[in-house]
């Protein structure tokens, strides 16, 4: 999918239509975990370009848009540091100034602060996603869970909803190991077709597809949607977040006569469920018309 990830920063022609640049920001949260951030043309997210759509975000007259602007310039400062603070706007609202400087320890040339929290990744979201890309999964929900998260989306947001009680120590959560083990458990307790065994399906395949290692990803993302599609039905939300997950997995390499018919699904359940002026609607619409382009 060329240019897939670029459509989340195009420019908005008109800034008083804030859903589209809501759901966008949305999908960004769940995506950068998966995808990165990248200070030159090595791949995942440009930060300047990512950059300078968040600051015009900044500006909206919309308290959620600004909101999430917020949001994002802390994970980004959680993956690449105080560079991010350089791309701040000088006319930064104070009130915004003053929660960015508490999130990431100040202003730029002051006292140092606390380093960046470890990047790790739905919520979507997001652990390796769902963790922090579990919160990914969240983001994942949420977002678009993006597509409701879905995005591409995710749309894919996986926004939300996520094991809480199931969380693993921060240090584990770049080791595949420790989210095995999880799988492991659960299926031994709760069977192989439970939804919260596609729940670490996805979470392996979230950290799988943040090292590139998409071969390893792929099957799990596929045996988890097939989860959700039995145990919830074909048009619940996890579905579409599943679908969206796998639709990005096959555009990031190329693939659009397979992701984009997923990604095309994903909005369909999200559109039928929230209806078509839904940012996270709007947002994966937005992602498949560029695709077009």
């Amino acid at each position: 999918m060329a240019g897939m990830l670029p459509a989340f920063t195009r420019p908005v022609k008109n800034q008083n239509a804030w859903r589209p640049v809501y759901g966008r920001l949305q999908l960004i949260i769940s995506l950068v975990p998966l995808f990165g951030v990248s200070k030159g043309g090595e791949g995942g997210f440009q930060l300047d370009r990512l950059m300078r759509f968040v600051a015009s975000a900044f500006t909206s007259a919309n308290a959620e848009v600004r909101s999430q602007a917020v949001k994002v310039t802390l994970l980004l400062y959680s993956k690449v540091g105080s560079v991010v603070q350089t791309y701040l706007p000088d006319d930064l609202n104070p009130k915004i100034k003053e929660q960015l400087d508490n999130g990431m320890g100040g202003p730029p040339g002051g006292p140092p602060g606390p380093p960046p929290p470890a990047a790790s990744s739905s919520a979507a979201a997001t652990a390796p996603a769902k963790k922090q890309a579990a919160n990914s999964s969240k983001k994942k929900k949420e977002g678009e869970k993006a597509a409701q998260q879905q995005a591409a989306a995710s749309a894919a947001q996986r926004s939300q909803p996520q094991a809480q009680d199931h969380a693993l120590p921060e240090h584990s959560q770049d080791d595949p190991r420790a989210y095995e083990a999880e799988l492991a458990s659960r299926e031994r307790t709760l069977g192989p077709d439970h939804p919260d065994v596609a729940e670490s399906l996805t979470n392996i395949a979230i950290l799988y597809n943040q090292r590139l290692e998409f071969a390893k990803a792929q099957p799990l993302y596929e045996r988890a949607l097939r989860i959700y599609e039995k145990a919830r039905g074909p048009d619940h939300a996890d579905v579409a977040h599943c679908l969206t997950d796998l639709a990005v997995l096959h555009l990031e390499q190329g693939r659009d006569d397979i992701g984009r018919p997923l990604l095309q699904r994903a909005y369909d359940i999200q559109n039928k469920a929230l209806g078509p002026n839904h940012p996270d609607v709007l947002a994966i619409a937005d992602v498949l018309n560029s695709e077009d382009d």
